[in-house]
């Protein structure tokens, strides 16, 4: 959907509620919320044509079934009705939207954390949750390279100049010592990850594991996975666990983050999965992932009008210092 388009769209449903993200829209009414993708052309997907969102709107309702079922209904059509656009109506197809129950905003794990509301109750149930779905996951034979891993890890090395204009020269600093670290890393550890690959441990799993995709009711609920590149959803275990580690270690919910840690590598055991658990790999992804929210957070306070705001990197950049520690 195009900026007008959704302009349009929005006049028509004037009560609704309305999210914007990098890729997406969201009209959210009382009981429903709609995602629509934008038309837009990344390096890591491609919605540019009506074909390719109604092919992601169908693959996003396929794979988000795995895990709530309840939550995302069905594909609907985006269409035009003289000067309107509206959902799930006749008239000429413009484009497509998934259609989801809405939830309660106030049980997102995210929220529940900034309220120190998450128990441990709650993670050992977010822990067997994860667990049973990684069991059941399909294996994946095709890895991703060291290569592809330090390419991605490294492209936050472009980023130093404006950490050190923005912050201080020492934060950039350790935007350069993780990316030399990594790179010995990788070229040490290539033959655990194929190892890994080889014993069933790379799987088809969420590829977007954290807070902000989980609302915690009497069963967990985890939705939004990565539907629009494969490839960020075909990994290793242990680098989805740790995101979610990384997550909570960012909010400063360490003990949560060691609890879901146990508790994940006990109930993959129980599901006669062994030797998912690595400390240093497990601690190099964690790394990984602290990079990867460095780099969004910097590229969200680029794209924000007024001055550069760097407050939500920081917490990342410390994060990348002390697993770098921690690997040395």
């Amino acid at each position: 959907m195009k900026p007008d388009e959704a302009k349009l769209l929005k006049q028509g449903y004037p009560h609704a509620e309305w999210n914007e993200t990098h890729i997406s829209y969201v009209l959210m009414t009382e009981d429903c919320a709609y995602k629509i993708m934008k038309t837009v052309k990344l390096d890591f997907l491609d919605f540019s044509t009506l074909g390719q969102r109604k092919h992601n709107c169908e693959e996003e309702q396929r794979l988000n079934q795995r895990l709530a079922p309840d939550v995302y209904r069905a594909v609907v059509p985006v269409t035009r009705q003289g000067d309107q656009l509206k959902l799930e109506a006749e008239g000429e197809v413009l484009d497509y939207a998934v259609k989801m129950k809405r939830l309660d905003e106030q049980r997102l794990m995210s929220k529940l954390l900034e309220k120190k509301q998450v128990t441990e109750q709650h993670i050992r149930q977010l822990a067997e949750v994860v667990a049973t779905f990684h069991a059941q996951a399909p294996v994946v034979q095709q890895v991703a390279s060291t290569t592809e891993f330090a390419a991605n890890f490294n492209e936050l090395a472009e980023q130093a100049d404006w950490v050190k204009e923005q912050m201080r020269s020492d934060c950039a600093d350790i935007i350069s010592e993780a990316v030399s670290l990594s790179d010995q890393f990788l070229q040490q550890n290539g033959n655990l990850l194929k190892q890994r690959q080889k014993v069933g441990l790379v799987r088809d799993v969420h590829g977007d594991l954290h807070s902000h995709n989980v609302f915690l009711y009497d069963e967990p609920v985890i939705f939004d996975c990565i539907s629009f590149n494969d490839a960020f959803r075909k990994i290793d275990l242990l680098n989805e666990v740790a995101f979610m580690c990384m997550d909570l270690e960012a909010q400063g919910a360490t003990a949560l983050s060691n609890l879901f840690y146990t508790q994940y590598v006990a109930q993959m055991s129980e599901r006669g999965i062994e030797h998912v658990e690595d400390e240093n790999l497990f601690i190099y992804f964690k790394l990984y992932r602290a990079n990867v929210r460095v780099k969004v957070s910097i590229i969200d306070a680029q794209e924000k009008e007024g001055p550069p705001n760097s407050t939500a990197v920081k917490p990342y950049l410390e994060l990348m210092k002390q697993y770098t520690e921690e690997l040395v």
